[in-house]
């Protein structure tokens, strides 16, 4: 009798991070937010807004932190991805071969959400979790 071999999913585990960048600005706009080969925290003290068309996370570790992040499009392949006391809205998210942790969120909305080969961990969320 032929035996299945389950797939291997991604172990949630956060690389300690080498980088933090404290954006103290109400809003900050960025074309295009890519992260690539990097560990780093974003990270704000009075929930500042980051505002990006593209966010492209590739084979990075990245913490974000009490920041509303907006973005059309968002990328993340071979990564680990924390968001925590944070809202986050994108249009269009594609995750592969990564682990994302949502933890204590205000809100996560998107239009279009694709999960291939990947985990998606949702802890404490107060609010509205929604894709349409």
């Amino acid at each position: 009798t032929p035996t299945l071999t389950p797939t291997p999913t991604p172990t949630p585990t956060l690389i300690p991070v080498d980088d933090v960048i404290t954006i103290d600005k109400e809003t900050f706009y960025i074309e295009t937010l890519n992260v690539t080969n990097q560990r780093i925290s974003i990270q704000s003290i009075n929930g500042s807004q980051v505002i990006s068309k593209e966010i492209h996370v590739n084979s990075s570790v990245l913490v974000v932190d009490n920041v509303k992040l907006v973005s059309d499009n968002s990328n993340f392949a071979f990564s680990t991805i924390k968001i925590k006391n944070s809202n986050f809205t994108s249009n269009i998210i594609v995750i592969s071969n990564s682990v994302i942790q949502l933890d204590t969120l205000n809100s996560f909305y998107s239009k279009n959400l694709t999960l291939d080969n990947s985990q998606l961990i949702i802890s404490l969320s107060s609010n509205a979790i929604s894709s349409v």
